[in-house]
């Protein structure tokens, strides 16, 4: 469920400098946990669209608080990118060191327990070449020298390190040793995806939503052997249901589908990957999960949605669920290169940078007003809202 659908390390495109010993890196703090807030109010699941983006939003349009963009004394930090978990977070710096803050249930990788509410370096991640960071839930992983790292929650076996205790310090996952894994997706269960296509999953499966045709619980990386072969660019995955994207554009699904989110033209849990036909020669090239909904984007720029959508969140401008992949025709001629989705609510950008967004806004995620917009609404992005 990821904006990063697939890789939570977003870059920045203007370099943010904080001074450590001024109020910013509360203040950035604060963005974080305040934005990781929205996708649940009991906090149940992160909202890492809202995360991501409110923080570089701020921190770019503000001019990083008191930093600049030019020379710097030695007590700032130049920070290159950032990545997002659902109550904690990471910023790396150009010296390659990574900070971390948020709720530390082991998954920021430092001794203190609870809310660390000021950016500290992850030490143990010193001279690992760590060039990303996929923050789930309560778990992280950490990506350097060919090699994965996992740190956090593990009561499902979702580290992959073959035990179900939690990992305060980083640890190799040496199952994925030489898998090459380009990106890692992870809430109760985590999905790695190797360069090559491969689909390897570690963690809960309590009714086949593994895909792979069994209902055990993994507490190592296991190769999903229904997707071999299948030469997989992208996967996705929301709340216990998974999407992985062909590089020929089929699409397949397994996983919970009882508000249709599969796609499959029914509301029946599918234990193994099962392709998507209705998607079959629609050139899909993109695919984002919600918690219980799903987008797909097409190379001749339709986007197709399924799934929950009580809260309006998948733009047909009504609350009745779909459990077929259907055109938003409302979003023909947007020119859409984007999109951010997560639990009831989904942002899109248009390639002259437009920002739509449609469903839950109980908590004004989308920018907008009203506590719901049930088709895709152009957000202000004025300095005064206008």
């Amino acid at each position: 469920m990821s904006l990063f659908s697939i890789d939570t390390n977003i870059s920045s495109k203007r370099t943010l400098i904080l001074n450590t010993n001024n109020s910013f890196w509360i203040k950035l703090k604060n963005l974080f946990y305040f934005s990781a807030c929205f996708k649940r109010f009991d906090m149940k699941k992160s909202y890492k669209a809202a995360f991501i983006y409110s923080a570089l939003l701020s921190a770019i349009l503000t001019g990083c608080g008191n930093g600049s963009t030019k020379d710097y004394p030695d007590n700032k930090i130049m920070i290159k990118s950032i990545a997002a978990g659902r109550l904690h977070s990471f910023a790396f710096d150009d010296e390659g060191k990574i900070y971390a803050a948020g709720r530390n249930i082991g998954a920021l990788g430092l001794e203190a327990v609870g809310k660390v509410n000021r950016f500290t370096e992850v030490t143990d991640l010193r001279d690992k070449n760590i060039t990303a960071i996929a923050a789930g839930d309560d778990n992280s992983f950490a990506f350097g020298g060919g090699r994965i790292y996992g740190a956090g929650y593990n009561d499902n076996g979702q580290l992959g390190l073959g035990d179900k205790e939690v990992h305060s310090r980083f640890t190799e996952v040496t199952d994925l040793r030489d898998k090459n894994i380009t990106a890692i997706v992870s809430k109760e269960y985590s999905l790695a995806l190797s360069a090559n296509g491969e689909v390897y999953i570690a963690g809960l499966n309590d009714n086949g939503w593994f895909g792979m045709g069994d209902d055990a619980n993994h507490t190592v990386f296991t190769e999903v052997t229904d997707l071999r072969d299948k030469n997989i660019a992208a996967i996705a995955t929301g709340y216990r249901f998974s999407l992985a994207l062909c590089a020929n554009g089929a699409v397949y699904a397994a996983g919970k589908n009882n508000n249709g989110q599969l796609g499959l033209g029914d509301n029946i849990d599918r234990a193994v990957f099962t392709e998507v036909t209705d998607l079959r020669d629609k050139n899909i090239t993109a695919i984002f999960t919600g918690d219980k909904h799903a987008l797909a984007f097409s190379n001749n720029g339709k986007i197709y949605a399924a799934g929950n959508n009580i809260n309006g969140q998948l733009g047909f401008s009504d609350k009745q669920n779909r459990n077929i992949f259907t055109e938003i025709t409302d979003l023909e001629d947007k020119n859409i290169t984007a999109a951010a989705i997560n639990y009831y609510h989904s942002f899109i950008v248009s390639e002259n940078g437009a920002v739509y967004a449609v469903g839950d806004n109980r908590y004004g995620q989308l920018g907008l007003s009203d506590a719901h917009h049930y088709v895709f609404t152009e957000v202000p992005f004025g300095l005064n809202g206008d």
